[in-house]
């Protein structure tokens, strides 16, 4: 599920105003699998309703899961449409498709059979939601990062203990942890604010792993700053960022397209997105 391929269309990269594009209505479009799209329809009523992250993850798994690969396919690519395209409804559960992606290893296998129907019927945005890619730069020294200093030797499982707390000066140590399970107790601490988590997402270079414990979490993938921060960081793998680079505003998708320091297939479907929203705006 790899891809470098270059995108031929130039995206509109200016400095002007974007125009707001026009939400996609629930009229199937033109050639579509007509059971699909009702299954993506049908997807959006159900998830609507679920504003919490991990009851709409399940969701929105269970539901691609048991579908054909064509038919994955068609409701990922008309997900990532819809999104990019301001319908909320879809932001919703796409998001819940990509945490289900990001939180469960064994969805690899559908994956490739759902990537490879996409490419077979030249679908423009589900293959690259589902491509593995690896981080655009990478670290070659862990010991030049900073890393938490301590008044004695402080065990794994002991920093492990310490994240779930609520001191700020161990917990302002424990954000330089290069150990992703210690992120992960932090992330589910309620005394880490954003502006903590943003430090972290913000550093160059940085820990992969890291990058990746933070998007895998409940609390702070839904929330906007904690994406843009991570896809716009090179350290974190490029699959992750592709699965939520759709999520950005228009402005923000065109800065990564602009980006010098990103994946270029990222930067290339940035540019892409954008020239489809840019259509969606033009529509009569």
């Amino acid at each position: 599920m790899r891809d470098d391929a270059p995108l031929a269309d130039e995206a509109p990269l200016d400095e002007a105003p974007l125009p707001e594009p026009e939400p996609l209505g629930d009229e199937p479009p033109a050639g579509a699998d007509l059971d699909a799209f009702a299954v993506l329809l049908d997807l959006l009523r159900r998830t609507h309703a679920l504003t919490e992250l991990q009851l709409r993850t399940p969701v929105v798994g269970e539901t691609l899961a048991r579908l054909p690969a064509p038919a994955a396919a068609f409701v990922l690519d008309q997900l990532v449409r819809r999104t990019i395209t301001g319908d909320g409804r879809a932001a919703s559960a796409l998001l819940g498709a990509a945490a289900w992606m990001l939180r469960d290893a064994s969805t690899y296998g559908w994956r490739s059979a759902v990537y490879e129907a996409a490419a077979e019927e030249s679908m423009e945005c589900a293959p690259k939601f589902l491509l593995e890619l690896p981080a655009h730069k990478v670290l070659q020294n862990k010991r030049a990062l900073r890393q938490p200093r301590f008044e004695r030797d402080v065990s794994l499982g002991e920093r492990k203990q310490l994240a779930r707390g609520n001191n700020r000066l161990l917990l302002e140590q424990l954000l330089l942890d290069l150990d992703p399970s210690v992120m992960e107790k932090l992330c589910q601490n309620p005394h880490v604010t954003k502006q903590d988590l943003l430090g972290v997402l913000t550093r160059r270079p940085n820990v992969p792993e890291i990058l990746h414990q933070v998007a895998r979490s409940w609390r702070w993938i839904a929330d906007y700053d904690v994406r843009h921060a991570l896809v716009s960081n090179p350290y974190l793998d490029g699959g992750t960022a592709l699965r939520l680079l759709p999520f950005l505003h228009g402005a923000d998708i065109r800065r990564i397209a602009r980006s010098a320091e990103l994946h270029p297939v990222l930067t290339q479907h940035a540019a892409r997105l954008l020239v489809i929203r840019s259509a969606r705006s033009l529509s009569p």
